[in-house]
């Protein structure tokens, strides 16, 4: 016998849940955007891509790219600091000793252009610009300035060091304008006391007449008049065994070599010790400056 579906009974508990009517806005509304979909995901998916979603894959990258600018502009800003707190000291020495180092700017540019030279140019050149006994009659103010901008021999390096150990503390402890001065004397007067004691010997035959037209260009003449003048700054009582250095090493090579070099470098270092008027008015000054309290700098 076949059997027949009864009727179907209904559950006396209706749901409390309100169908939705056709063309309402619950029947319009689009399923809700997984907050954690990528674009890649919601492009495979078939999903359009909508502001919801594609903020935060713009958002995200850019958050990390801001992120990685700003750690590495705070790296190089204390790395900044970092060095301009290490290299303070540095700078305030070369500052506070601006000629030395300007005249030391000067030769390292000159040095280069020798470089450049064939050794007959540089040779003809730098005769042109020695301070020997021809040029010297000819144009004696131009030749005593500009010899002092050339090295012969085209070595900058040594210079460095050595206007770092002279030149600077000299300038530091007498100041520019004297510090200029006692080079000046050295350079000009050891020049006129070597080529006029050659001129003699020349006159009287004790040299050649090529010697009249040699080359003589440098600036050791200065560096042993700033030599000399440093002995009134060493502190006593060392001063002593250092100006009995200081003539040792210049007067040495005056006995064994008898050169006029040799004799104006000495005459260098006894033009620096005569300098020492120019040192009695000096005070001691530090390259380093101190911060009060209130912020003003003062010298100590």
């Amino acid at each position: 016998m076949p059997y027949i579906e009864g009727p179907v009974r209904r559950s006396s508990h209706r749901s409390r849940k309100s169908a939705a009517l056709p063309g309402s806005a619950a029947m319009n509304a689009r399923p809700a955007s997984p907050r954690n979909l990528d674009c890649v995901s919601a492009s495979s998916t078939g999903m359009s891509i909508t502001p919801t979603i594609l903020r935060p894959c713009v958002n995200r990258p850019m958050r990390r790219i801001l992120h990685t600018v700003r750690t590495r502009i705070t790296t190089i800003r204390t790395w900044s600091t970092t060095v301009h707190t290490w290299t303070a000291p540095i700078r305030t020495w070369i500052t506070s000793a601006s000629g030395t180092y300007l005249w030391l700017a000067a030769l390292f540019v000159t040095t280069v252009a020798l470089h450049q030279m064939s050794p007959q140019f540089e040779r003809e050149f730098l005769l042109q610009r020695s301070t020997n006994i021809h040029e010297l009659s000819t144009d004696p103010v131009r030749v005593l300035i500009v010899s002092a901008f050339w090295i012969d021999g085209g070595t900058w390096l040594p210079y460095a060091v050595l206007y770092t150990v002279f030149h600077a503390p000299a300038e530091h402890w007498l100041g520019t304008p004297r510090w200029l001065s006692v080079a000046a004397l050295a350079h000009i007067g050891a020049t006129l006391i070597s080529e006029g004691v050659l001129g003699w010997a020349i006159h009287h035959g004790h040299a050649p007449q090529s010697a009249a037209n040699t080359l003589d260009v440098g600036v050791s003449y200065a560096l042993a008049g700033i030599a000399g003048v440093l002995t009134y700054r060493v502190p006593r009582p060392w001063h002593l065994p250092y100006l009995a250095a200081v003539l040792i090493f210049y007067g040495v090579p005056l006995i064994t070599g008898r050169t006029f070099t040799d004799l104006g470098h000495l005459a260098s270092v006894l033009i620096g010790l005569a300098c020492y008027p120019l040192t009695r008015a000096c005070r001691p000054r530090r390259y380093l400056d101190k911060r009060t309290s209130s912020g003003v700098r003062t010298p100590t």
